[in-house]
């Protein structure tokens, strides 16, 4: 029996900004900070859990989600978890920020640089998803209503 290969394209469903953050604070400190310098409220989300390539092996990774009256939805995800990372080929990135129906009134080149404002950070840089080998574990996170 002839195997049957899928085509999927990540690119049409990458429909978010992506920031790498490298920070070596606890997740909850960072995200006072930027809570803090932005204004807004990310606010602690139940774990992400993946399926790992090991069977029946998961991997957990704290994340926190703020959307905003315009429906925007920032989100900040570490990528170290429990003894794995969210996105393996970017072991040198601690946390990233995704953002989802980007309004006009937010520009990624300004916030990354008010992110670099933030003392606790060491480095912040762009992203492109469309890159990563990994992209489709973004796919997954989902507003959450009770946060």
């Amino acid at each position: 029996m002839a195997k049957k290969t899928l085509d999927f394209d990540i690119e049409e469903h990458i429909d978010f900004e992506l920031i790498g953050i490298i920070c070596a604070f606890k997740d909850f400190r960072i995200c006072y900070e930027i809570n803090s310098l932005l204004g807004i409220e990310l606010k602690k989300a139940n774990d992400l859990e993946l399926k790992l390539e090991k069977k029946g092996s998961t991997g957990t990774f704290s994340h926190y989600q703020y959307i905003n009256t315009d429906e925007e939805q920032f989100y900040l995800i570490s990528n170290k978890g429990n003894h794995t990372w969210f996105i393996p080929e970017q072991k040198h990135i601690d946390y990233f920020i995704m953002i989802r129906n980007r309004s006009s009134f937010t520009q990624i080149p300004e916030l990354i640089d008010k992110l670099k404002t933030i003392s606790l950070i060491n480095s912040v840089l762009t992203i492109d998803a469309v890159k990563l080998k990994s992209a489709d574990h973004f796919l997954y996170i989902e507003p959450e209503e009770n946060v």
